[in-house]
């Protein structure tokens, strides 16, 4: 089931729909334009989508197998039933494998990766990613960054052969066990392990004997509690605000220009950031009237328009700009901070 910020970007963001593919076939489709809806049977086929935009998307799979490829912005990609390969691309994103055996793959940026139910590849990659195999056998390497890895809480865990895996757990660059609320790093066990899994470290719950994840190639004596943390101490993720895009395009005869920024990655809290236009080649006040204030964001809000006046000076001249600037965010991170409106006579 999709959480409450997914249900909520399904009401305000574009959605883009998978599109068959033949499974022998290796080779990309053409991407889908950006605000596609398409009808996708529910069958067993399997389907690929690759996102070119820069925009924050929300991808669904379905039933049967998916590849969903996430684009420059801060995507949430659902891979939902079936054996699923999730890429987040560039940007913060939010990759939820769902059901069946999945492999996710954060790529650029600071992402959060789910596994689900079933046996689970995660791949932070670049960046301070978040991993959480959850239920079944899953395996995790973060990649560069200072990345954490949940254990315990939804995961599976019990006998040795049950326990995820872990294959580049990191202390020199930060790298953290996150456990579940209420537990301490003086609840777990740090044994060397034995036979195939000579070399590593198993870290077991002290209260139940269950073993929760195999750190691969690193011993126990590299341990100390700045490795481990528990999420009653974590401060929440705070939300990204940033353009939907870098260039606007606005029309004199419309009389006006629609920006519109965008809200991920946390649409929990109430959150603001600053608006103004400032610098170009066009002049206040004449060719546009300036905007300067505060935009704000309610909870589950993730989509925000501003609308900028434009003067039809009825002159024949080139296209002129205004650089629109996001400034001291409340509550939030900026992502996306600048980007450029172009005012053309009749559009380009």
């Amino acid at each position: 089931m999709l959480n409450a910020a997914a249900s909520n970007l399904v009401a305000n963001s574009a959605i883009l729909a998978t599109t068959p593919v033949s499974p022998s076939n290796g080779e990309l489709i053409p991407p889908i334009a950006p605000g596609t809806r398409e009808r996708r049977s529910a069958n067993d086929g399997f389907y690929r989508v690759e996102l070119t935009t820069e925009n924050a998307d929300l991808v669904l799979g379905g039933i049967g197998r998916d590849w969903i490829q996430g684009g420059g912005g801060d995507d949430e990609l659902h891979g939902l039933d079936g054996d699923d390969r999730l890429l987040g691309n560039q940007g913060r994103d939010q990759l939820w494998g769902d059901d069946g055996h999945d492999w996710i793959q954060g790529g650029q940026g600071a992402d959060s990766l789910w596994g689900g139910s079933g046996n689970d590849q995660l791949l932070g990659d670049l960046g301070d990613d978040w991993l959480a195999g959850e239920l079944g056998l899953d395996t995790m390497t973060g990649g560069l960054g200072a990345d954490r890895f949940l254990i315990g809480m939804a995961t599976d865990g019990g006998a040795i052969d049950q326990a995820d895996l872990i294959l580049d757990f990191r202390t020199s660059e930060a790298d953290q066990l996150v456990l579940p609320s209420g537990q301490r790093f003086e609840d777990l066990d740090f044994i060397a392990g034995t036979g195939n899994n000579s070399g590593d470290t198993i870290v077991r719950d002290r209260a139940t004997g269950r073993n929760w994840v195999i750190l691969k190639g690193i011993s126990p004596s590299s341990f100390n509690a700045s490795n481990v943390v528990s999420q009653d101490s974590l401060a929440p993720t705070p939300a990204v605000i940033r353009f939907s895009k870098g260039n606007f395009l606005g029309v004199e005869l419309d009389g006006k220009a629609t920006i519109t920024l965008e809200r991920s990655v946390n649409t929990t809290t109430d959150v603001s950031v600053s608006f103004s236009t400032s610098g170009g080649t066009a002049t206040p006040n004449q060719d546009f009237t300036p905007i300067t204030g505060s935009i704000a964001f309610g909870a589950d809000e993730t989509r925000k328009t501003i609308t900028i006046p434009l003067t039809d000076d009825r002159r024949t001249e080139p296209n002129e700009t205004v650089m629109l600037l996001l400034s001291n965010p409340v509550g939030a991170e900026l992502d996306l901070a600048t980007a450029t409106l172009t005012i053309s006579d009749h559009g380009l």
